[in-house]
């Protein structure tokens, strides 16, 4: 007797968007713990940065956003900064920092080397790479923003429904979408994981793509072409 294959099913496609599915599994529904109660609330870890490294963090960045080199680079070209992380010096008393952006128009992350001795700063090198960086604080909240902003969405936000973001991978060359700056915003309420709306922001273009919301709650799904 041959045995059946089972496929994974594709994304739910809204119109010519796929919405990616949900990585969070449901909390309704589960059963009670059956051990011990626990005798300790889950520590938060935080990543330890020292005075030293936060400050040529600041004064990495703050030179980068103020280089003319950076800024001929852009040509007026909108971005936007997403952060930078302390670089390994192999020389006793220098200093080293990468300064990351996004470039909207040309859809690459656009890194910044900064390197210095004795205390002063000098921007190395502008490297374009095609990859997506981790989105900022900035950029969720501004896909928030306008995911708040669509009528699609606007329509089905009750209640104290908590918003959040993360990156949207890439889709294959040749798809329209392809290359550009995509944050999945999701509106969930505080005890459940699922969703209730879920919205595909491109911030390269500062529109709503595709917008999805919870068959249960609501019978609504809507596409920007």
């Amino acid at each position: 007797m041959e045995g059946k294959s089972h496929r994974l099913p594709k994304p739910a496609k809204v119109g010519g968007v796929y919405m990616p599915a949900p990585f969070a599994a449901p909390l309704r529904g589960m059963p009670e713990w059956p051990g011990p109660p626990l005798e300790h609330e889950p520590e938060v870890f935080e990543a330890e940065v020292s005075e030293q490294s936060g400050e040529l963090l600041a004064r990495a960045q703050a030179l980068v956003e103020g280089d003319e080199r950076v800024q001929k680079h852009f040509a007026g070209r909108r971005y936007a900064w997403l952060g930078a992380c302390a670089l390994d010096s192999k020389d006793e008393g220098s200093a080293s920092a990468l300064v990351v952006a996004f470039d909207y128009e040309r859809n690459v992350a656009v890194e910044v080397e900064v390197h210095g001795e004795g205390g002063a700063l000098r921007v190395s090198e502008v490297n374009e790479a095609a990859y997506h960086p981790a989105p900022s604080d900035e950029e969720v909240e501004r896909a928030i923003g306008l995911a708040r902003e669509d009528r699609r969405v606007a329509g089905h936000l009750e209640g104290e429904l908590e918003a959040s973001g993360l990156l949207v991978s890439d889709v294959e060359q040749g798809d329209r979408h392809h290359g550009t700056r995509r944050i999945e915003i999701d509106f969930c309420e505080p005890e459940e994981r699922l969703p209730r709306v879920r919205a595909i922001v491109d911030l390269s273009n500062e529109r709503v793509l595709g917008v999805q919301v919870d068959s249960g709650h609501h019978h609504a799904n809507g596409e920007e072409r």
